[in-house]
């Protein structure tokens, strides 16, 4: 079983740079999805993409491990330029809100996305990249001094 070669307190630091890093994450995909003028879903749908979107965190060992970002099927749509007549390469099918019919992409529509009326909305992959490098960066930059505190207080 792997154990933590972290001091609790270099573990807390680490976990609270992740979440807010996290935090700031979901504020920028927000303020992305209102840049790229995306509007709320379906009639009936009464839940944004915006307000869809949300975060969560894994731990192992008590250390964060994973960060990841949920949100409305919907988003990848408008993220790519898909939607009814303009789909991907390769479709896909899905059940309807009963659950009896299965749908499936027009094959007449297939490799049109992000062409005619559905340009792409790119709102996530610009965000999350800047994310992974900062994340990435401010991560690293803990562990280090964690692994030095260690260093430190083992050898006096």
């Amino acid at each position: 079983m792997p154990v933590n070669v972290f001091s609790p307190q270099s573990v807390d630091k680490i976990n609270n740079v992740a979440l807010k890093r996290a935090k700031e994450a979901q504020a920028a995909l927000k303020a992305s999805i209102a840049a790229a003028g995306i509007k709320s879903g379906s009639s009936g749908d009464s839940e944004s993409l915006a307000q869809s979107q949300r975060f969560r965190i894994s731990k192992k060992d008590g250390l964060v491990t994973r960060i990841r970002f949920r949100f409305k099927r919907s988003g990848v749509f408008v993220h790519i330029g898909a939607g009814r007549g303009y789909g991907g390469l390769q479709g896909s099918t899905w059940k309807t809100k009963d659950g009896i019919f299965t749908r499936r992409t027009n094959p007449n529509s297939l490799g049109l996305a992000g062409t005619g009326a559905r340009k792409a909305k790119p709102w996530f992959n610009p965000v999350i990249e800047q994310f992974a490098d900062k994340i990435a960066d401010d991560l690293a930059d803990e562990m280090v001094e964690a692994v030095f505190t260690n260093l430190r207080l083992k050898g006096h």
